[in-house]
């Protein structure tokens, strides 16, 4: 980051339009580091902790099996079923983003809310309701709105960037379901002709159902747009106060940034031995959707995306197979790729190349390239071939 700041900076000097746009590397990445931006995973569990509690996250696939090696009790509490869940103790099973209220801080800075789209079955509970179980404690996902505002000055403005659970409209929830999602008798009807109740929300201000206000719900509570004569997202400027311009309601969210910090001046690098530089894909480098078998069809074949000069260096050409330990690529001459750079896929089986080394790939003998690694297979086709 302090490198992409300090070339945009010195980039300034010559053309005062220079910017710059940083993309976090997940969807609440800048979220967590306002909470804590100095401990890391690493040194947390180099302490050698007898009992470690996971939230949603991959420990063995991410940073390596040995770091768990030494815990005696691991509690995992998650959606998927991965690695790490594979060696804990005790798995607690965690509703997923489409079945818990949760904040998530954009990396422009902006707090954004985010609403249950369906109850979670069973057992299936939030991660924070189960954290806040486990504590001792039972909050609600406001009443850990408001602990968060209190402990981190910096996240104050994630209680108000969306109404609470209380919030009404003239005594009513905001509706999910559009008005035409009726006939709710038949969708069950081969159980029973009796109508089940909705369940109730006690998270938000939303309902499960097509019953209350919808169309003067502000921005951040309004699930979907729609007017009279306009179809779906064709209504949203319905909702604006222009064409293309702000919501009459409001921004949706809250943004936690404010002012501005002065940069450092840049300062020399020293030249690495070697740049191994992830590629991230829209289909393959998100874990979640990565478990749709239709979706996994479209993850590209791992590759190794380099200059022929880099090529030449290591005694491989184009289509040649190129390994690091147990991973083997496809060699993808480019001469796009700056020198002594690597580019590979951040699928999965390639985390480990975020450690390695140009010394430490390899050439494969006898290697046979796919016809093209870059095309997956397609989802659904009519090609005869």
């Amino acid at each position: 980051l302090k490198v992409s700041a300090n070339l945009a900076a010195a980039l300034a000097r010559k053309n005062p339009s220079t910017g710059i746009f940083l993309c976090a590397s997940e969807v609440n990445s800048v979220g967590v580091a306002m909470i804590d931006n100095t401990s890391n995973a690493e040194e947390l569990l180099g302490n050698r902790p007898e009992t470690v509690i996971v939230l949603e996250n991959d420990i063995d696939t991410r940073l390596g099996s040995a770091l768990l090696d030494e815990v005696k009790n691991l509690v995992v509490i998650d959606a998927m079923d991965n690695p790490t869940t594979s060696r804990s103790s005790i798995v607690l099973p965690a509703a997923s983003f489409a079945e818990a209220e949760g904040t998530f801080v954009n990396n422009e800075g902006r707090a954004q809310r985010s609403m249950a789209t369906f109850n979670p079955a069973g057992d299936i509970t939030p991660g924070y309701q189960l954290l806040s179980a486990l504590g001792g404690d039972h909050l609600s996902a406001s009443g850990w709105q408001q602990k968060l505002a209190a402990e981190h000055a910096s996240l104050a403005g994630v209680v108000t960037c969306a109404p609470d659970e209380q919030f009404r409209i003239e005594g009513s929830r905001v509706a999910r379901m559009t008005h035409r999602a009726s006939g709710r008798t038949a969708m069950l009807a081969n159980v029973s002709v009796h109508e089940p109740q909705q369940p109730l929300d006690t998270e938000s201000p939303l309902a499960f159902t097509m019953e209350g206000n919808q169309t003067r719900a502000p921005a951040s509570l309004r699930p979907y747009t729609w007017s009279p004569g306009w179809n779906s997202n064709q209504s949203i400027h319905k909702f604006q106060d222009e064409v293309g311009g702000p919501d009459k309601s409001g921004a949706t969210g809250i943004r936690l940034f404010t002012g501005s910090t002065e940069l450092t001046g840049f300062e020399l690098s020293e030249e690495a031995d070697a740049n191994l530089i992830g590629q991230v894909h829209i289909f393959g480098s998100d874990e979640l959707s990565n478990e749709a078998a239709e979706l996994a069809t479209l993850i590209p074949q791992p590759y190794a995306r380099m200059s022929s000069a880099t090529a030449a260096s290591l005694e491989v050409s184009h289509h040649d197979g190129l390994a690091f330990g147990d991973i083997i690529m496809t060699v993808l001459v480019d001469d796009e790729v700056a020198e002594r750079c690597v580019v590979y896929p951040m699928i999965p089986g390639t985390e480990a190349l975020g450690s390695a080394q140009l010394s430490g790939l390899q050439k494969v003998a006898g290697y046979t390239a796919p016809s093209d690694p870059l095309r997956p297979s397609l989802i659904t086709t009519d090609r005869t071939s």
